[in-house]
């Protein structure tokens, strides 16, 4: 099962203009100093530009629909537009691109369903990796990322649960994905 890699020269460029926009949107957070949206930024790039650097192939990019759900709560919170809520967004969407990368990238072949557990619980692991991140710039830095416990808590909390509705999407997405190249499959029985 492929859970997203496209080689399409279309939506080639379309996952590169996101990936531009992110790039821009990390570099004003970084220049704003808010070291831990730039560091989020960074890493949703990174990822997504795993595919085409192993590769070598400009065009295999994620899905633009992927890397769009994943870049557009950096871009929106670097407008200030919004709050540091969206890091409840871009933590599951970022999960999304770690397993389409594993799928494309590696031997691992990941069933639909456990493609959505693999989300929900690498959506709970970035957001603890986020909780300490924040910590650690509360403490180092003299940054106000952590509110109290209680705050963290349902944070926490909210992440995993919009971990488990960006799971539940992403197999829908996955299965339209699935029905479409069954029904644009060459007659020969050939996947494209």
């Amino acid at each position: 099962m492929s859970l997203g890699l496209e080689s399409d020269g279309v939506d080639g460029v379309l996952g590169w203009i996101l990936a531009g926009a992110l790039a821009l949107a990390t570099a004003t957070h970084a220049i704003a100093g808010d070291l831990l949206w730039a560091g989020l930024g960074a890493a949703v790039l990174a990822v997504a530009l795993l595919p085409p650097a192993v590769a070598a192939r400009p065009t295999a990019m994620v899905t633009w629909e992927v890397l769009a759900v994943a870049a557009l709560p950096v871009g929106v919170h670097a407008l200030g537009l919004a709050g540091d809520w969206l890091a409840s967004v871009t933590v599951p969407a970022l999960a999304l691109v770690v397993a389409v990368d594993l799928d494309a990238l590696t031997a691992v072949q990941m069933s639909a369903e456990f493609a959505v557990a693999f989300v929900v619980v690498v959506t709970m692991a970035l957001a603890g990796l986020w909780t300490v991140a924040g910590f650690v710039s509360d403490a180092v830095l003299g940054t106000t990322v952590l509110g109290d416990q209680t705050e963290v808590m349902w944070d926490l909390v909210a992440t995993t649960g919009v971990g488990v509705l960006a799971g539940g999407l992403f197999e829908l997405y996955v299965r339209r994905r699935a029905s479409v190249r069954h029904l644009t499959a060459d007659p020969g029985g050939d996947d494209p």
